[in-house]
């Protein structure tokens, strides 16, 4: 299962679900604190510059969920740990990093919310100033990456978007 092979030192592939079965529901997307109810905004921020949203962004493990993968705007970088000498792997020395090998970091399906956000602006409240509300009601309007966003050699190539039925455009 999962998590032996993560406590093995493997990895969860790409796409594999993040709930105990795949046909589990997600949970209703509000909370209630204090007796007040509240939606959440569902919406991640990723590599420094995105936007994300989207039921596979929370249903299945993203690639750049990886703890030893740094990923800031178009680089991104595998961390490696070097511990001291005779500590049983217990006290970190150094981190190393390295351009990260050609990999997906995110799968097809996830919905992109950059080009919702704008660029940002604090006096008309667009990218990282607007609102969550106002951006996470805009989920509709965001687009979904048919390829996800792919990596080679540490930097981002591409990133998949669907803008209609039958039509794909790289960025």
């Amino acid at each position: 299962d999962r998590m032996s092979r993560r406590d093995a030192g493997g990895s969860i592939a790409a796409g594999e679900t993040l709930q105990w079965w795949s046909g589990a529901p997600m949970p209703t997307p509000t909370s209630t604190i204090n007796g007040t109810r509240f939606n959440w905004g569902r919406l991640v921020f990723a590599g420094g510059n995105r936007v994300l949203s989207g039921e596979v962004l929370f249903r299945q493990w993203q690639p750049w969920y990886a703890p030893r993968l740094q990923w800031v705007g178009k680089q991104v970088n595998r961390l490696q740990v070097r511990y001291w000498p005779n500590t049983n792997n217990l006290y970190p020395m150094a981190v190393l990093s390295a351009a990260a090998p050609n990999t997906a970091l995110l799968t097809p399906g996830v919905v992109s919310l950059v080009e919702v956000a704008g660029s940002t602006s604090l006096l008309s409240r667009t990218g990282l100033f607007m609102p969550t509300a106002t951006l996470a009601g805009r989920l509709s309007n965001g687009k979904t990456l048919a390829q996800g966003i792919v990596l080679s050699e540490g930097i981002v190539l591409s990133e998949g978007i669907v803008l209609s039925e039958g039509i794909v455009l790289s960025e």
